[in-house]
């Protein structure tokens, strides 16, 4: 197992020094045609609020402050364009990937996030996560690997044992 960011494991199994990758959709590795991507899961973007408030659109957090991942990471972008569809502009105060630093944030400040779904396994005390709130974003996890190895038994188990998580 090895950890890389999306790119940098798409160009480790285009040089065989991985046999496959899990990323999203949204890694793009546009020297190679010889990879076969299939999806094993979505995961869309949650609204996540201190508890005690209550939200029926992302619209309705506008002039909220926010904790959000940096612009020209894929997850902050993401946000960005969630709530920009939803007619404005965040109001950003912190820039983190972290979610549990984003947790504390929302939980001493009031403010809300957009955290991937994948993230809220085991969401703190003092947190609610709006799943009613339809974002608009939904990524796509994927299994990569080189064309030549997707019907490789190890491979199609590997792939299985993962979807079905």
């Amino acid at each position: 197992v090895v950890d890389a960011e999306p790119e940098d494991a798409l160009r480790l199994v285009e040089a065989r020094e991985v046999d496959a990758a899990i990323t999203d959709a949204e890694a793009v590795d546009l020297r190679s045609t010889d990879l076969h991507r299939t999806v094993i899961r979505t995961d869309p973007l949650r609204l996540v609020t201190p508890s005690r408030r209550r939200v029926r659109t992302l619209a309705d957090c506008a002039h909220d402050r926010w904790v959000l991942g940096g612009p020209h990471s894929r997850h902050g972008a993401a946000a960005r364009t969630a709530c920009r569809a939803a007619g404005f502009e965040p109001s950003v105060i912190v820039e983190t990937e972290d979610h549990h630093i984003a947790f504390d944030v929302v939980r001493a400040t009031g403010a809300v996030t957009l955290l991937p779904e994948l993230a809220l396994v085991d969401v703190p005390k003092g947190i609610a996560v709006a799943r009613a709130v339809d974002v608009g974003h939904v990524r796509r996890i994927e299994f990569v690997t080189r064309s030549t190895l997707r019907t490789n038994s190890a491979m199609a188990r590997l792939h299985d044992a993962l979807a079905t998580r």
